[in-house]
């Protein structure tokens, strides 16, 4: 009886204590408050995304007319054909326009042939002319000796001129090549040079500046055999020749080099102060090689001119040595200019009937269609012996290949995405399983407008070509545009921003003290990044307000 009495009177206690703590909790809560929730600080990744829907499109399209009124003669293609740019697709007909366009390029032909005989005619004269004249002092004589004389010197300068910046050309080169170059190689000048193991950059591409740098080894080899005869001044014009076409092959062997560093940057183990050094002595190496071709040119043309000058020398000279009447002088003069003005007046006549040519030309092009484009036909709109309009549609082309999806981007996420962020994308017709890879190519700097909402047009090209895409299928995309990996992040409604400051509440032996922190990026699942005021294991509470 003692027992039952006991127990009874603890189990009353114990209800009474229960109801004390449950009122306490109502009184400070309130009916209507949340109770408090806590979650311990982890790391992991945040992760931030953009969500867009766009439709595929052609790269290239285009809508084909005839420029002028006509019967439909031919038409060579059909929906669903393959079309090369520049290919026909349909014509008018046309036969009056190609009549008019043979006979006047029949007259140009024989235009052409009769001036040949009148410019032979003209030489002859002019020769003749040089031969009747002469006479003329000694005094003169010795006077134009000397211009020859200088002329020569100021040729056999110009020469050396011309081998000397033969010479810098190589010296610049194999510079270019073997040290500046040469850093991104393992064995540069072996049969089987290969780019280092730290530098990435497409197969296709590595293989062809491996393969140009295989080859500019001999090249440079027999480049300077070349020019150890130089000093001869022997057939210069083939040596500035040989000599511009070595230096294009160096620049184009910098140019893929260059491309390897750029590719290179995202994915290379190297330091960026390494591939920047890289990337610096490559472009002086190609700023170099420029200039090199500018100096030869330079080089050249100054030869050019005073061996030009020589020869107008030397002429002169043989002509104050000859004798000539004044009679004869002037009846040659007399000729040479009646041929001149023989020739001046074909020459007309060729420009007129050229001129004609190319009308009759441009007429024949206007009575046929040609693709613009590489691509497909997707339309045709004009049947055989029909009578089309000028301007009215007739054929619609698109690109085959670079196909892209056009999406419009609402004005909350276009700053978080650029230039080159990866999206992947589904397609409506093959389910949410199958992946494609794109990259975001273009965003317009323009608004567009939609239902009071500012989007902006987003432009995406697939990485890779699949049969499977076709113009006009619907894409859902999703854009990664940020990703924190093992960073330390919190729900974000656990995020107060109060007065300009930042901080959460943090749990600590019964009682709650506000922490100021640093934010990082937003996730797209709920999870902020904290960048500093937070450490492992801290307890927070979730929802503060």
């Amino acid at each position: 009886m003692f027992t039952f009495v006991k127990r009874h009177k603890i189990t009353a206690i114990l209800s009474i204590v229960l109801v004390i703590i449950v009122a306490v909790f109502v009184f400070s809560f309130g009916e209507g408050d949340t109770l408090p929730e806590f979650a311990v600080v982890e790391r992991g990744d945040v992760v931030q995304e953009v969500a867009l829907t766009g439709r595929i499109k052609p790269a290239e399209s285009a809508e084909l007319a005839f420029e002028q009124t006509g019967r439909i003669a031919k038409i060579y293609v059909d929906i669903g054909d393959k079309v090369s740019s520049g290919q026909a697709l349909i014509s008018l007909e046309n036969s009056e326009a190609s009549s008019k366009l043979a006979q006047a390029e029949a007259q140009v032909s024989s235009a052409k042939a009769v001036l040949s005989q009148y410019q032979a005619a003209l030489v002859a004269k002019r020769a003749e002319l040089l031969d009747l004249r002469k006479g003329a002092r000694q005094e003169e004589i010795e006077v134009q000796e000397a211009k020859v004389q200088s002329a020569k010197l100021s040729v056999e300068d110009a020469e050396k001129n011309v081998v000397d910046v033969l010479m810098d050309a190589y010296t610049k080169a194999d510079d270019a090549v073997r040290n500046k170059a040469d850093q991104i190689f393992d064995n540069p000048r072996s049969s089987n040079p290969k780019i280092i193991s730290s530098v990435s950059a497409s197969l296709q591409l590595e293989l062809q500046t491996e393969n140009e740098r295989r080859f500019l080894e001999n090249f440079l080899v027999s480049w300077s055999e070349e020019l150890s005869g130089a000093d001869n001044q022997n057939d210069l014009v083939f040596l500035i020749s040989s000599t511009i076409e070595r230096v294009t092959a160096v620049k184009s062997f910098l140019d893929k080099v260059s491309s390897v560093l750029n590719d290179a940057g995202a994915n290379s183990d190297l330091s960026q102060t390494v591939l920047d050094g890289w990337k610096s002595d490559v472009f002086s190496a190609r700023n170099s090689m420029s200039t090199v071709t500018s100096n030869i040119t330079a080089a050249d043309e100054k030869l050019r001119s005073h061996q030009a000058t020589l020869v107008v020398a030397e002429k002169e000279l043989i002509l104050k040595k000859a004798e000539a009447t004044e009679e004869k002088i002037a009846t040659s003069e007399a000729a040479v200019a009646q041929a001149e003005a023989t020739v001046f007046s074909q020459q007309a006549k060729i420009m007129e009937a050229e001129a004609n040519s190319d009308f009759y030309r441009s007429q024949l092009q206007k009575t046929i269609v040609r693709s613009p484009i590489d691509g497909v036909v997707t339309d045709k709109k004009v049947k055989l012996g029909e009578i089309v309009s000028a301007g009215a549609s007739a054929v619609s082309v698109i690109s085959e290949e670079g196909l892209e999806i056009e999406a419009q981007m609402p004005e909350v996420d276009v700053a978080k995405v650029a230039v080159g962020n990866v999206a992947l994308v589904t397609l409506d017709a093959y389910g949410r399983d199958e992946i494609f890879k794109a990259s975001v190519f273009s965003i317009d700097p323009a608004e567009t407008v939609i239902d009071g909402v500012s989007t902006y047009r987003t432009s995406f090209s697939f990485l890779e070509e699949d049969d499977r895409v076709r113009s006009g299928m619907t894409a859902k995309i999703t854009i990664l545009t940020e990703k924190r990996e093992n960073v330390i992040s919190v729900p974000q409604r656990a995020v107060i921003r109060k007065n300009g400051n930042i901080f959460v509440r943090i749990y600590e032996n019964g009682n709650t003290r506000e922490i100021p922190v640093v934010t990082g990026i937003r996730g797209s699942f709920g999870n902020i990044e904290i960048e500093s005021g937070l450490k492992e294991g801290d307890r927070i509470v979730v929802n503060p307000e």
